[in-house]
């Protein structure tokens, strides 16, 4: 540490002169924030929200009252507070206003105060232990509560042990002293401690080789560069996790010996962020039931990212990334060796344009399966085009075949049901202004760009028989026979110190020195003062992170880490033990590895850097560790990946030919469903849909899409807005519904109630256009309107369901008596005589051509409404009409 660089670069009075020209910047900064928050919280109230700090400095303000206090004061007995040292400063003062003196508990243990990132403040803590005295008959009084009713002796012994060399008041905010050890408050029945062995601590590291020994490896093929130590770890994770299921183990809590299972084992990370979705994909290829408790990674899950892929290469086939993972996943199905082939026919274009070449060049049939991969990305396009985008996207999964792939593969049911995610959020992103594939991908990428992505589908309960991977934050208060603690050799995260202005609760702002016209810039005293402070509190913060994670077990501690240049690591591992040497750490290995190194159980350690200790750590004899050194190659290689994840060889085709076995196997795959055509129909259609279900048969059910959008008005030559047939039926209907039938009698009775929707945004102002005034007057004139307006009930646009038999709606079908479901809206109908009158509206264009037709393609609408009244209202329907506003007429339907 090159102390003269780092803290005597210039003089006393040249960082003098620095504060005091950045002080009109922060003084602005100041003002600039200020302002912010009164801005913010003003918008918060106009729209009648409170964030959580609101909810507590509001309770301040309001405690700030003497009654108010008073008042809180004299209606709480006790007030007992849980997890005390991760208490802040406004919620300590909240406390002290509600208190009456003597009536305040408090628990906690500071060790595993690991929420500084919420402004917690150990220092309340520790306050109160250095100044409450343990004896006495005072108000304040301190009751220490070491005994540990979750792990083994062996394991608090070796907890003792580690952090009582490491932890301080230097370093760690607290002196982990006898005072502070933890007491073992289960002891194991006789029998039971002879009969299984005491648990030793584990360490594993994996000993990474470093690149110029990579780079002249001969087999480039298998190269473990291209693995990364997320995935040797992982690797390694998995191995010992098979080893382990299915040993004996005293449950304390059952007070008996049974078998470890996937759920008594957790994975525990510093950060569970780009590594718990590596040791998902890990775990579950060695077959290895897990969940990840994250809420990210779901963009990185191989198959969405697969998919996503596919919507891309739809959107715009010329992306080389996308087509080339498609070609090489089942969708496309083509091999390495078939890309190769492709590529060496233009190896100075794009791969899209080399594929199209060989297409063009080569008749072979290589070159016509990418023609017909080719033309069915042309079909996806144009369907795409007029299909709303969940359809969209569930008919290229049944299509292709992918949803039930990725069902097959290892943890299909949490890949399915990630794939049915991503059909949910096309849905509700269908239900925006945006539509179609391009706006839907462009929204994909801004969730992913915007480190907002979505966490993994939740499929599983706690009692699932599965090994969870989580944050060590996550863990606090949880317990397991078994923890990996996993990523010990990731250094630690310093950016809180690289930004350009540093906040400290204490120290208040420091800033960078910024020469605009120099263009330069240089801490200044204050930075380097806060820049070590919140150094020292960050390393305190990850040491008590540390301390949580290895209080988690019940019965077994596994510690994995990945260390580059194992012998030169060891050798600063060598160097004495104090805080001074302990602040230079870069990850926990770094703490870790020291006493490790001093225990009896480290000479494998001493011997790689040739240290004769004379006296190894005698405190440290009543627990062993179970000390491994892993070579990262030897981890990786093909055999012993497969002995070591307990994958068995062999496969199908090694089976003997006309065995029995194969046949089995033959005859499950092969199987196909019995009643193919009754796998078509469809779980629900709509009433509107029926004619052309009618017309078409079963095929035409799956042909059915949404339609295309409308022409914007802007791009009207005339620019005069216009409307759809379909659009001006949608705005007759809603009008029909929201009219107030007591006021129909005019044309200016209409117009002010179309004023009222517009006022009550039921309807837009130039959606009005659509409205013709006199027709709905004359629609209330006419007979069937009296009837209507005299009816003591009517019912306007009512849904309903209805189970039909497959077999009366898909003629094709013959007789069968498969269910569906049918929904409908009915437009209007109304009690007349204690029976009903059902009345559906069209606003088609009629002439004396196409007017039959238009009764008739709407007759089994009428018929299915009619039949639909009279099973939900039990009341017989006495008369069906069409009434068609274009021609002012009501026609009876038989």
């Amino acid at each position: 540490l090159d102390i003269k660089e780092s803290y005597f670069f210039q003089s006393p009075a040249e960082f003098s002169r620095d504060l005091a020209e950045m002080h009109a910047a922060m003084d602005y900064l100041h003002g600039l924030v200020s302002k912010f928050s009164s801005l913010y919280r003003q918008h918060k109230a106009e729209r009648g929200i409170l964030d959580f700090n609101d909810l507590e400095h509001l309770a301040l303000e309001i405690l700030a009252d003497s009654r108010a206090a008073n008042s809180y004061q004299q209606r709480y007995t006790y007030i007992f507070v849980d997890e005390y040292q991760d208490s802040n400063l406004v919620q300590e003062t909240i406390l002290d206003r509600i208190r009456s003196g003597n009536n305040l508990f408090m628990v906690g243990d500071v060790k595993q105060s690991i929420y500084r990132f919420r402004l917690a403040d150990p220092d309340l803590f520790m306050h109160k232990h250095r100044t409450y005295p343990k004896d006495g008959n005072g108000v304040n009084k301190r009751i220490d509560l070491l005994k540990n009713f979750r792990s083994r002796p062996e394991i608090i012994s070796g907890i003792n042990h580690i952090f009582s060399r490491i932890m301080s008041e230097e370093l760690g905010e607290v002196e982990y002293d006898r005072e502070s050890w933890l007491c073992p408050g289960i002891e194991l029945p006789e029998d039971i401690r002879e009969e299984i062995p005491p648990p030793a601590l584990e360490l594993l590291l994996i000993d990474q080789q470093s690149n110029e020994e990579e780079d002249h490896e001969e087999d480039n093929e298998d190269n473990p560069a291209e693995i990364s130590n997320v995935e040797v770890e992982a690797l390694q994770a998995a191995s010992s996790i098979k080893q382990l299921h299915g040993r004996s183990f005293y449950d304390t809590k059952l007070g008996c010996c049974r078998p470890l299972q996937y759920r008594d084992m957790v994975v525990l990370m510093r950060a569970t962020r780009s590594q718990a979705e590596v040791y998902y994909e890990t775990l579950t290829a060695a077959g290895i039931p897990v969940y990840a408790d994250v809420d990210r990674g779901y963009f990185q899950a191989l198959e969405i990212n697969i998919f996503i892929n596919l919507l891309k290469l739809i959107d715009n086939k010329r992306q080389d990334l996308p087509l080339l993972s498609v070609l090489r996943s089942p969708i496309g199905g083509f091999s390495l060796e078939d890309l190769i082939a492709v590529r060496s026919r233009r190896p100075n274009t794009t791969f899209f344009e080399a594929m199209e070449a060989y297409i063009e060049e080569s008749g072979d049939e290589l070159g016509l399966r990418l023609q017909e991969f080719s033309r069915r990305l042309h079909t996806w396009k144009e369907e795409s085009r007029i299909m709303d985008i969940d359809e969209f996207i569930w008919m290229l999964m049944l299509e292709t075949g992918y949803y039930h792939y990725v069902g097959a593969m290892p943890g299909g049911q949490q890949r399915q049901a990630n794939i049915r995610i991503l059909l949910e959020r096309a849905g509700q992103f269908q239900t925006t202004a945006w539509r179609g594939l391009f706006h839907f991908l462009q929204f994909i990428a801004k969730v992913e760009a915007g480190s907002s992505d979505m966490g993994m589908a939740k499929i599983l309960g706690e009692n699932e028989d599965v090994v969870r991977i989580m944050s060590i934050h996550k863990s606090k208060g949880l317990e397991f026979p078994v923890v990996i603690v996993a990523g010990l050799g990731r250094n630690f995260n310093t950016r809180d110190t690289s930004v350009p202005v540093l906040f400290h609760k204490d120290l208040g702002l420091g800033p960078r020195y910024i020469n605009p016209d120099l263009r330069t810039s240089r801490d200044t005293l204050a930075r380097i003062a806060m820049k070590n402070a919140i150094r020292l509190e960050s390393l305190a913060e990850e040491m008590r992170i540390l301390y949580v994670a290895c209080t988690r077990p019940r019965d077994r501690l596994i510690l994995l880490g990945s260390v580059r240049n194992l012998e030169r690591q060891v050798k600063k591992w060598s160097r004495a033990i104090n805080p001074f040497q302990l602040s230079r750490a870069r990850s926990f290995l770094d703490w870790l590895g020291p006493v490790v190194l001093r225990h009896p159980d480290g000479k494998i350690l001493r011997d790689l850097i040739g240290w004769n200790l004379a006296n190894a750590d005698n405190e440290g004899q009543n627990y062993h560790w179970r000390l491994q050194i892993i070579c990262r190659r030897q981890l990786i290689g093909p055999d012993s990946f497969t002995e070591g994840m307990g994958l068995a060889g062999g496969g199908f085709n090694e089976l003997p030919a006309g065995s029995a076995e194969q046949e089995l196997i033959w005859s499950r795959l092969s199987w196909q469903y019995p009643h193919p055509e009754a796998a078509k129909i469809p779980s629900k259609i709509s009433v509107s849909q029926l004619k052309e279900v009618y017309a078409g048969g079963l095929d035409r059910a799956h042909q059915i899409t949404g339609g295309i959008t409308a022409r914007p008005g802007f791009m009207n030559a005339s620019g005069q807005l216009s409307f759809s047939g379909a659009t001006r039926g949608s705005i007759v209907h809603l009008v029909m519904q929201h009219l107030d039938l007591d006021r129909v009698k005019s044309a200016d009775d209409i117009e002010a109630q179309l004023e009222g929707l517009v006022a009550q945004e039921i309807l837009r102002p130039e959606e009005t256009q659509a409205i013709e005034t006199n027709k709905i007057v004359n629609f209330f004139n006419s007979h069937l309107g009296r009837r209507l307006l005299h009816s003591p009930r009517t019912y306007r646009e009512v849904p309903f369901n209805l189970v039909f038999k497959a077999g009366r709606v898909f003629t094709d079908l013959g007789d069968s008596q498969e269910d569906l479901l049918l929904q409908g809206i009915i437009d209007l109908y109304f009690l007349e005589d204690g029976q009903l009158v059902l009345v559906d509206y069209k606003t088609d264009r009629v002439t004396p051509q196409n007017r039959q037709e238009i009764i008739e393609r709407y007759r089994i609408q009428l018929s299915v409404y009619r039949e639909a009244l009279e099973k939900i209202q039990m009341i017989p329907v006495r008369e069906s009409y069409i009434y068609l506003f274009d021609s002012e007429e009501a026609v009876k339907i038989d």
